[in-house]
């Protein structure tokens, strides 16, 4: 059995991503699993995460 972790997330958001988890089959903790289990294995974040062509809020553009 697991343990049980709070997130928080806007409601549209979630109901939208349990809408496709369960398209896929998946409740949204097994999906979450399936995430958390990723990042395990590959010491990651299993995707890139970037913010292209926008400024630095400190004024450094990349």
């Amino acid at each position: 059995m697991g343990t049980h972790t709070t997130i928080r997330i806007e409601a549209a958001k979630k109901e939208e991503f349990a809408k496709l988890c369960d398209g896929m089959g998946l409740s949204v903790s097994g999906a979450i699993n399936i995430f958390v289990t990723k990042v395990l294995q590959c010491r990651r974040i299993p995707f890139d995460i970037s913010v292209e062509n926008e400024p630095m809020p400190w004024g450094i553009d990349s």
